[in-house]
């Protein structure tokens, strides 16, 4: 009988941390060392089409470990040294997969004003892009993370990850559509957070459960 109690108080404890954790989102994809730790000298240059280069949207693909509702996406950037900074804009795209290519726009997510000039202090603020509802992702299908900027003369950096060998196929889109760069290349960071449905969370909650039944016996 004491072990009964025990373990549904167990149960109670699992279930209201898997819940918590639902509300807040669990990573499906995360290259950030801890703390939000990257690259801070590494980067990959977005422009608006007045630049010299033209326009660059820069994207890479990642592949989700839980599917489901989209809670947020967070990505680290700041503006180039050296360019038009009062054009300060920035866009991130979350995009489907179309044949190993960035395919149809899933959401997208505009900021004005948002980043610092890329100085000797290095300011890399995290951009946090909010999830509204409408966009659910399938575990083990491919997806897109794709930044680009609507300033005629902006030039944007989006930094690396740590990893050297947390790599990614690299697309750029030059105004005439997205094409492949380099099929195994670093990744920039970003994080993709979900919400998984209850079916799946009373899956964790089972495992976790199980879990501390083994410890008891």
């Amino acid at each position: 009988m004491r072990y009964r109690m025990q373990a549904s108080i167990s149960i109670c404890f699992v279930l209201v941390a898997v819940s918590a954790q639902s509300l807040a989102g669990i990573q499906t994809y995360n290259n950030y060392g801890p703390e939000w730790d990257h690259n801070q000298y590494g980067t990959y240059m977005i422009t608006g089409p007045g630049t010299s280069y033209g326009l660059w949207q820069q994207a890479f693909d990642f592949t989700p470990a839980i599917g489901e509702e989209l809670t947020s996406l967070v990505v680290t950037l700041t503006l180039g040294c050296g360019y038009d900074y009062v054009q300060n804009t920035a866009d991130v795209f979350l995009l489907g997969d179309n044949n190993g290519l960035p395919g149809t726009v899933l959401d997208s997510w505009h900021f004005d004003d948002a980043l610092p000039v890329y100085s000797s202090g290095h300011p890399r603020p995290i951009l946090v892009c909010p999830g509204d509802g409408t966009v659910s992702l399938n575990a083990g299908q491919r997806y897109w993370v794709g930044v680009g900027t609507t300033g005629d003369n902006s030039v944007l950096a989006w930094f690396l990850n740590n990893d050297s060998n947390e790599k990614g196929i690299w697309c750029r889109n030059e105004g005439s559509g997205w094409n492949v760069i380099s099929s195994s290349y670093t990744r920039p960071v970003f994080r993709v957070n979900v919400v998984p449905e209850p079916a799946t969370l009373s899956l964790f909650a089972t495992g976790a459960f199980l879990l501390l039944r083994r410890k008891r016996i």
